[in-house]
């Protein structure tokens, strides 16, 4: 598991460092842990509806 994230981060990493994200490497750590914990909540049923999501994404 270790290196699944790993290698996704660092390909994440790229792809904002390309596209002039600042700071791509804690950009990248922030967008895969919220991925990670939404998944994780999806899992044992306690997420939030996805609109509760986007809404915080986009205002």
């Amino acid at each position: 598991m270790t290196t699944l994230i790993t290698t996704l981060r660092a390909h994440l990493t790229d792809w904002l460092r390309t596209h002039g994200t600042p700071d791509p490497e804690a950009r990248a750590a922030l967008t895969l842990a919220a991925i990670e914990g939404i998944a994780l909540h999806r899992a044992i049923g306690a997420a939030a509806d996805t609109q509760t999501y986007v809404r915080a994404l986009t205002s």
